[in-house]
């Protein structure tokens, strides 16, 4: 029980050093578990893990220390060599791989490459086995914002590094047949040529890109069609590197760089619209999606919501649940927390974290009914709430703070942060306010995106700026429904606005329209 008990404050005193680098997390941020899978199902794109040498301390000139970090990569969709890269950023939690969702319909849509960087301190990428309190202090967003921009570039050399195997056409190898057997029969035949797996193994080793896909073949052909086909190809990849070399030199593509365009949900949200704001020049665009970029010392505004979000007769039953488990916590503690399975929480105020956790998520992430259907059922029936409302919490327990409680308020977080940080430390929502900009950030081309039931909108910049003196103003877009702090669930009409807005974000470069809407070619 002491063990469980010590790796619960372990996990607090990591969340509550994010609290302290950015005081608008004062409840908490932990991805909720059980019904966060429930919510995206999907079958990851890959979680082959790659690795990247990454530097500890970002701002000391004398600290040269470095630990692993791992990132996972998705090049299927990637149109070499001058596709975008989408960078996912990692929260706080661990990082399984690139998920099979809304992200990877934008990067086929773009012929983007999909890469994601699991933070420091989480998941397989922390830079200490012990997480002593002295080790945190290299865990803050000052820190993760200079790992994304360090990232970044290492993977840009790699990706164009590539550039000298093979480049035709300065984009993609498109390889022109015509059909032997006249063009009364097929006519010719076009082939999207690409650098094959075997090629980059041999070239991109230590970590970096591990391949694009194998060549396309079409196999719809005639049996001389296919010789011809094969034979070319071959002749293809034995051009030397000298030949490719003075092929780069003619179409002037050696120093060109991809596009990045950065996505992040909640905490990462807020990242992704920082890496924008310091790092400009490393990026083309951010999607901020739930972003709580505004630090706020007491964020009530989070429990009004999912008051508001939960209506009159759910929101009264889940008072009414609140008052129920109070008096049974102070008549019989233990008896009340074994009927949620959390007897091991041995300190009160943690128990109601874990309880209240449990009710907020299904308001986040946009299904109130998830719990209020059974409790008002449950009131309507005249069954013991608390019972209804432990069978709820056992199976969607999550991890990010709503419901309030008396014994679990601001005090709670401070007395914790004193337990774990030692005495001096507060959350200075005035200086992270003034480093960052709060909603007045002063950056361009970044989406904010919020689900008007969300309660962590309050946190995050709701309104465009249509007096903002910068080049490119802000897109606001908030949906009208609940959605999780990601872009990846929402709304058809809401993914149609954002595809629009990242094509005018990637202006720089000419956009070139297929036959089909959104199969793009990026062109200079």
């Amino acid at each position: 029980m002491a063990m469980r008990q010590k790796h619960w404050v372990i996990a607090t005193a990591l969340t509550l050093l994010l609290f302290v680098s950015f005081p608008a997390f004062s409840y908490g941020l932990v991805p909720p578990r059980t019904l966060l899978n429930k919510l995206s199902e999907g079958k990851y794109l890959t979680n082959q893990e790659h690795w990247f040498d990454q530097t500890l301390d970002h701002f000391s000139p004398y600290d040269h220390r470095q630990f692993r970090q791992r990132y996972y990569e998705f090049l299927d969709y990637f149109r070499i060599p001058d596709g975008p890269i989408f960078l996912l950023i990692g929260g706080e939690g661990t990082s399984n791989g690139i998920a099979n969702d809304y992200l990877a319909v934008l990067a086929k849509k773009f012929g983007a490459a999909l890469v994601s960087l699991e933070h420091r301190y989480y998941g397989n990428s922390s830079p200490f086995s012990s997480l002593e309190t002295e080790n945190l202090k290299y865990l803050s967003s000052k820190q993760a914002l200079s790992d994304l921009a360090s990232f970044r570039q290492y993977y840009q050399n790699a990706i164009s590094a590539t550039r000298n195997l093979l480049i035709i056409d300065a984009y993609s190898a498109f390889i022109l047949f015509t059909n032997p057997l006249g063009p009364t029969s097929l006519g010719c035949l076009v082939l999207r040529h690409t650098l094959s797996t075997t090629t980059l193994s041999s070239r991109l080793s230590k970590g970096k890109p591990q391949g694009l896909a194998e060549p396309d073949t079409r196999l719809d052909v005639s049996n001389s069609m296919q010789i011809v086909f094969n034979d070319a190809v071959h002749n293809l990849c034995l051009s030397t590197s000298l030949q490719v070399e003075s092929l780069n030199a003619k179409l002037n593509r050696t120093k060109i760089e991809n596009p990045w365009f950065i996505f992040g949900g909640s905490y990462s949200g807020a990242l992704s619209a920082w890496f924008r704001l310091k790092f400009p020049h490393l990026t083309c665009g951010s999607l901020a999606s739930s972003a709580v970029v505004l630090a706020v010392y007491n964020f009530t505004e989070f429990d009004q919501q999912i008051g508001e979000s939960a209506g009159p007769e759910c929101k009264a039953v889940l008072q009414e649940i609140t008052q129920l488990v109070e008096q049974k916590l102070a008549s019989s503690g233990s008896k009340v927390k074994a009927t949620f399975d959390a007897e091991d929480l041995e300190i009160d105020g943690d128990f109601f974290y874990y309880l209240a956790d449990a009710a907020a998520t299904a308001f986040q992430y946009g299904n109130p009914d998830k719990v209020c259907e059974p409790i008002v059922k449950a009131k309507k029936a005249g069954e013991d709430l608390v019972d209804a409302y432990a069978k709820y919490v056992k199976e969607y327990y999550a991890g990010t703070f709503g419901v309030s409680v008396q014994s679990y308020d601001q005090k709670y977080h401070l007395d914790l942060c004193e337990n774990v940080f030692g005495k001096g430390t507060f959350p200075d929502v005035d200086a992270t306010n003034l480093y960052y900009g709060g909603t007045k950030i002063a950056g361009s081309k970044i989406i904010f995106t919020n689900g008007s039931q969300d309660p962590w909108r309050h946190a995050s910049k709701q309104t465009s700026s249509p007096d903002s003196e910068l080049p490119v103003t802000f897109v606001v877009l908030v949906i009208s429904v609940g959605c999780p702090p990601t872009l990846f669930h929402v709304l058809t009409v809401a993914t149609v606005l954002i595809i629009e807005d990242v094509l005018k974000f990637l202006s720089p470069l000419k956009v070139v329209r297929k036959t089909a809407p959104l199969l793009m070619q990026f062109t200079k």
